[in-house]
């Protein structure tokens, strides 16, 4: 049966599933020459722990500006959830033009109520949602500035603590 992503987390911890059925696959298109894609997970340890906030990213680009965009968040709600306000917001926005970008970065804020945990405050829930969204439209857009990613820097530590 095929299902939108969406539409499978019904509430936390439940899905749209019968009892036993198991999700066999998943089909992931491959990225048009125009789009570009990018998730980023927010955690206090780097390895094995549970999302504090989870962003992903799909953009589809015509004639540098924002043809149709897929936001979504883990984190921010009982559910993974798509961010439609900032969605709307961002269609024909400049991918290149960060001042298009703020009207987005505000309803973003509208489009979740964060809850308060023993991982993460509502607070700096909402503001790293808006972080990770400036992040990926950021580095879709080339936009030079300092470096937004720390490949490598794990790797370096676990290799001098040896």
């Amino acid at each position: 049966m095929l299902k939108q992503i969406e539409d499978f987390f019904i509430a936390y911890g439940k899905q749209d599933r019968k009892p036993g059925e198991l999700v066999w696959r998943l089909d992931i298109p491959k990225l048009k020459r125009n789009e570009a894609f990018r998730a980023y997970k927010i955690s206090k340890r780097f390895d094995q722990d549970i999302t504090a906030v989870l962003g992903a990213f799909d953009l589809a680009l015509a004639g540098g500006k924002v043809a149709d965009i897929r936001i979504a968040f883990g984190g921010m709600a009982a559910t993974p959830k798509r961010a439609a306000g900032a969605e709307a917001t961002l269609i024909g926005a400049g991918v290149r033009d960060a001042d298009s970008w703020e009207a987005a970065l505000l309803v973003l804020e509208s489009d979740f109520s964060p809850i308060t945990d023993q991982r993460a405050g509502a607070d700096y829930r909402r503001k790293i949602a808006r972080t990770l969204l400036c992040k990926a439209l950021m580095e879709i857009a080339g936009t030079p500035t300092r470096v937004t990613r720390l490949n490598g820097i794990r790797e370096d530590a676990y290799a001098a603590a040896s």
